[in-house]
């Protein structure tokens, strides 16, 4: 679908690789070395709040809207979403803008790996960006809880609730450390352990 549709205007494409600290890779380098054409680079890390010692956690709608027009993206567009390693930190980028109220969202399934295995061309270099006036319209903060609501609940051992912890299993156990600053061993009491591998 993303082959037969990627020139139409209203199609914007976003790279959304992000890596650990500790793999030795650098997500905008690849991106600059190759990329699906029109794509252009999503920052996690800088499109987030500044304000907390915590890694990439949901910025402002100010900063959002900011940073999304700088990327040459509207309202009315659709996006398609993906990263370098199939299905990993793109789901992260279309919740955020599910999260903004962002309507037409999605994940290119399979990733990059799939748009080459499929014959997708690729393109080199950054793509310099028309900046667009990007304006969150209905945030969904029924997709957010706060730690202190969370904390509540388990108190409570609300029941209708399930943590899920994304992370690698030995993480989640405390078999190993956590590769980011900030961030010590341990989990969230009664979490079950869903790694997104």
């Amino acid at each position: 679908w993303l082959k037969n549709n990627l020139y139409r205007n209203n199609i914007k494409v976003i790279v959304a690789s992000w890596y650990l600290p500790n793999s030795g890779r650098n997500a905008f380098e690849e991106y600059r070395k190759s990329h699906i054409p029109k794509a252009v680079f999503f920052d996690i890390d800088k499109v987030s709040n500044k304000k907390t010692s915590l890694p990439h956690m949901l910025p402002s709608s100010t900063i959002f809207e900011k940073e999304v027009s700088k990327l040459g993206i509207s309202n009315s567009d659709t996006i398609i979403i993906y990263c370098k390693e199939g299905i990993i930190s793109s789901p992260r980028v279309w919740w955020t803008f599910l999260y903004f109220g962002h309507k037409k969202v999605f994940v290119l399934n399979g990733g990059y790996k799939a748009w080459r295995l499929n014959g997708g061309k690729q393109k080199f270099g950054i793509k310099k960006n028309k900046q667009k006036k990007y304006k969150c319209k209905k945030i969904r903060k029924n997709l957010v809880i706060e730690h202190t609501s969370l904390y509540n609940l388990i108190i409570k051992k609300n029941t209708k609730y399930l943590v899920l912890d994304a992370r690698p299993e030995k993480r989640f156990l405390e078999e190993e450390n956590e590769p980011r600053v900030n961030i010590g061993k341990g989990k969230i009491p009664g979490s079950k352990n869903f790694p997104f591998s």
